[in-house]
């Protein structure tokens, strides 16, 4: 007999419903931060040094939970809220995923004892209570000896047993003693040894790696600071551009000089000077032209980034490097998709900024060494001996607006790609162990590291340590808004061929914008005019007049009116 069984007529089969793990694991601990190296993917590979301590068998009976199904369809909801609204209707994969937890290994390897062993010895009320409800013993005794703990988690281990145990009691075994070595698990780049750096007693490619992480509760603290005052911390939220500012000043990509230059201003979006790749370097602008107050001590940093640039030896290779690295960096930052205008990048580039931060990875509560009674009693309250690599940047992100940074001075940039056709030593690509952190006690001041960055200020600057949540630090528009509609470029020219006629100019420059010249006024020294300019008509050809050579400054008007 052929043909199709009604519907709901098929075999009904028992579903599999998997409830717990029982596993067991061989485990070496390898606490030692200096066998471990900070890789530029921000994350932790063994070195194949050091001494592992002696392999500990460790066992264990781990619910499942569909975690990892729920995590995933979360982020992919909140993707397509936030960025991408053609995510928001889109769903995860139904199959079944489930996920566990190993925290014995973690136990282990910080000293935690799962059952009590201390008991109530008190002689008031509650101690009283407790010790009736708990009973008279027997406690397990506290270990007199030296624990295995180190304030640094970090292990590589292997299975020797693997069961997974439904609601009826069936167990399907995947590892045992026997087929270990023949079952091979599929791991994380992060969490694979690299090579054949395996510790004693793990197998070569059969070990799972646990990179280092602290073993009591951390953040890492990246934070705007004021450019003359490094100790003042700036709120994003509260703090004003009048009142204190992270922005050391205002750096734009000049692509239409040959060589390229860079335009400098200050926080305030007022034009500073241009820096150019030739005998003379720095060119600055009269302050009567762009009002600003020049360079003093009210604006280190920003001093310091020009006279680090333009007073070596080979300024002129150190200039074109540069500005060939941010002509390569910035294309792969995305744009603002906040509306935010964006009329110079065509012509020049996009504003970057220098920013003023700092960087300190602080302990929740205070530091501790040992898992001991005595050490709980009397926390330290001094910093870490070792320190935590911090990676600044993202070349991969195309959210992430660093160019580089500069740290502890200004004679060399660190930039997030490795640089390019340069024959500079000004230029060096980010090496992911030149911040280093101490862990710092909440109960104890900070001492943090200052970091100043070049950045798309428009886009979010990432921090990795490897051991936490990568944390990310952005400037509200609020503090962009009144500098970024005040920058407005000065080309310098010695020779701009224009027709004067009355108080209008009439000359060739690039179209789609409104262009105006300044020059400095023969009748009043120190006088600056500003003459609009009209591009050249079949009525107002320049070859049917007499243009005069002119010099001073092209610049863009907005509306017809000049910006400044």
């Amino acid at each position: 007999m052929t043909g199709v069984l009604p519907e709901f007529t098929k075999d009904w089969q028992q579903p599999w419903s998997p409830v717990f793990l029982e596993w067991t694991v061989t485990c070496s601990a390898l606490p030692d931060i200096k066998d471990w190296t900070f890789t530029d993917s921000a994350s932790y590979q063994w070195k194949g040094t050091g001494t592992p301590k002696d392999p500990a068998i460790i066992t264990g009976r781990t619910p499942l939970i569909p975690l990892l199904e729920f995590l995933t369809q979360g982020r992919v909801d909140q993707h397509g809220q936030k960025d991408n609204p053609q995510w928001a209707d889109l769903t995860t994969s139904q199959e079944d995923q489930l996920s566990v937890a190993l925290q014995e290994i973690d136990d282990h390897l910080t000293g935690r004892a799962p059952t009590p062993n201390l008991a109530p010895t008190g002689t008031n009320a509650t101690d009283t209570a407790v010790h009736k409800l708990l009973g008279r013993g027997p406690y397990p005794p506290i270990p007199t000896e030296d624990p295995v703990f180190s304030t640094i988690r970090a292990a590589q281990f292997h299975f020797t047993h693997l069961d997974v145990v439904d609601r009826f009691g069936h167990a399907f075994n995947l590892i045992n003693e026997q087929t270990y070595t023949q079952r091979l698990i599929t791991t994380a780049p992060t969490m694979t040894p690299p090579g054949d750096k395996t510790a004693t007693g793990v197998p070569s490619r059969l070990g799972v790696q646990l990179p280092p992480a602290l073993t009591q509760g951390a953040r890492l603290l990246f934070n705007f600071v004021s450019t003359i005052n490094d100790a003042r911390t700036i709120s994003p939220d509260t703090d004003t551009l009048d009142d204190v500012t992270p922005i050391c000043g205002w750096i734009i990509p000049n692509r239409l000089s040959s060589p390229p230059s860079l335009l400098v201003y200050d926080p305030h979006g007022h034009a500073l000077g241009e820096i150019r790749p030739t005998s003379r370097p720095w060119a600055p602008y009269p302050n009567q032209l762009t009002g600003a107050t020049g360079l003093d001590e009210q604006n280190p940093h920003l001093k310091a980034f020009i006279e680090g640039l333009t007073r070596r030896t080979d300024h002129p290779q150190a200039i074109a490097s540069l500005t060939n690295a941010i002509n390569t960096i910035l294309p792969s930052i995305a744009p603002p998709r906040d509306g935010t205008p964006q009329h110079l990048s065509p012509l020049l580039g996009r504003p970057l900024a220098l920013l003023r931060t700092s960087l300190s990875l602080q302990l929740n509560g205070p530091r501790l060494d040992q898992a001991t009674p005595t050490s709980l009693t009397t926390p330290h309250t001094t910093p870490s001996p070792e320190s935590w690599p911090v990676k600044l940047g993202s070349p991969d992100l195309t959210t992430d607006g660093l160019i580089g940074y500069f740290t502890p001075d200004h004679d060399k940039l660190h930039t997030v790609t490795n640089p390019t056709n340069t024959d500079s030593s000004y230029l060096a690509p980010i090496d992911p162990n030149e911040i280093t952190l101490p862990a710092t006690p909440s109960t104890a001041p900070s001492t943090p590291t200052y970091v100043t960055l070049l950045a798309d200020p428009q886009a979010t600057i990432h921090a990795y340590t490897g051991i936490l949540p990568p944390t990310a630090l952005r400037l509200p528009p609020r503090l962009l808004s009144p500098a970024l509609n005040t920058l407005t470029p000065l080309l310098a020219h010695g020779t701009f061929l224009a027709t004067q006629t009355g108080t209008t100019l009439t000359a060739a420059c690039p179209a789609n914008t409104t262009w105006a010249w300044k020059e400095l006024d023969p009748d009043h020294p120190n006088t600056w005019l500003t003459l609009p300019i009209t591009k050249p008509t079949p009525i107002t050809d320049l070859t049917q007049t007499h243009p005069e050579a002119r010099t001073g400054y092209l610049t863009i008007t907005q509306n017809g009116s000049n910006r400044e």
